[in-house]
This record gives C-alpha cells, structure tokens and sequence, in this order.
C-alpha cells in the first residue's frame, strides 16, 4: 500500500508530538502577549484607588436632591482625581491622560453604583 502525502500529513499533524508542539507554541504566544500590556495601563492602575476613594467623597459632597447629582458628582470626582495625578506626576496631564482619568472614574463609578 502507497501512502500519498496528504495522508502522510494528516498523519504526521494527528500525532501526540505535533499536537503536543502545537499547543506549547500557543502558550507561549499567548503569555508574550499578555505581558505586553499597553503603557498606559500601567499608568491607570496607580490611581484605580484614588478613582474609588474621589467617587466617595463625591457622593457625600454632592446631595442626593439636587439636580444633575450624577454629573455633578463624576465632575467632582473627575477634578479631584486630576488634581491628584497633577501632584503625584508633578506636572499638568495631557488631554489623553484626562481621558483616561475619566475611563477609571466611570469604572469606579459603576463599581459604587452596582458593586457586583
């Protein structure tokens, strides 16, 4: 009996050895790419703590029966967070950083309104 090449293959590709190289190749892939996280990520995760702690203090500044609460209150966890970051980096942040501010500070206010 001849055996033709694609069957070679497909025998060659079905092996415990090449499924076993197949799938150790992927974890590696994988793992390179999960440690080649963004740089601003490293950067939000500082202030995550400060988002929370903003969302808080707003929520007991700004009263319930007043008009807009919500917006007043990520307004004013909004500027607290960027006087925070302004003196922790020690400089004015860039519009882009505000923006990402204002990403951790919606999270953050989402964690308080509904924490599961």
């Amino acid at each position: 009996m001849d055996m033709d090449w694609q069957e070679l293959l497909y025998g060659a590709l079905n092996s415990d050895t090449c499924v076993s190289v197949i799938a150790a190749c992927a974890s590696l892939v994988f793992a390179w790419l999960w440690n080649k996280k963004p740089k601003w990520h490293e950067w939000t995760e500082k202030y995550e703590g400060a988002a929370l702690s903003a969302v808080k203090q707003a929520e007991k500044a700004i009263d319930d029966d007043e008009d807009n609460k919500h917006l007043k209150r990520l307004d004013y966890a909004l500027k607290y967070i960027i006087r925070v970051a302004e003196a922790y980096e020690k400089r004015k942040v860039s519009e882009s950083e505000k923006a990402l501010l204002e990403s951790i500070v919606n999270k953050a206010h989402d964690n308080v309104e509904s924490p599961y």
